[in-house]
């Protein structure tokens, strides 16, 4: 049985995937990440930076920081900037139906679970499991 009372830290690798499913779907190549994997969180703070034109975004998946995220990103396509965010599918959250929803431009529901890799509690790296949540993209 897994202890999934275990913390994580909240960083996690996008898969060459994602990046191939926007480059095939929307035509675009280069995109801005505001928040790589493993980048030093003391050389830029990825809230409070202006973020480009486009801009692929895989947030932290705690509360806190996605909301944070998607807040930005909401900000920034009022800049019109174009943002690709690869987030959870929780369609029953007041994330979801208050701050998506209205402002998002289009959701792409994937149809299949996304395996990123990072590093778990024992710091082993890990990249053949998959996300225990469906994924979306959600663009704003």
């Amino acid at each position: 049985m897994k202890n999934r009372n275990l913390k994580h830290k909240d960083d996690r690798k996008t898969p060459q995937r994602i990046y191939d499913y926007i480059e095939k779907k929307f035509w675009i190549i280069s995109m801005f990440d505001p928040c790589p994997f493993q980048h030093d969180v003391d050389s830029w703070d990825w809230l409070n930076i202006d973020w480009k034109s486009y801009n692929f975004i895989n947030p932290p998946y705690s509360l806190g920081l996605k909301t944070a995220f998607v807040k930005k990103a909401i900000e920034e396509s009022k800049k019109w900037k174009t943002c690709f965010m690869l987030l959870p599918v929780s369609t029953s959250t007041k994330l979801f139906h208050d701050y998506i929803l209205p402002n998002k431009r289009e959701i792409h529901f994937l149809k299949w679970r996304v395996k990123f890799s990072w590093f778990n509690s024992k710091w082993e790296f890990v990249s053949n499991k998959c996300w225990m949540h469906d994924s979306m993209i959600v663009v704003f």
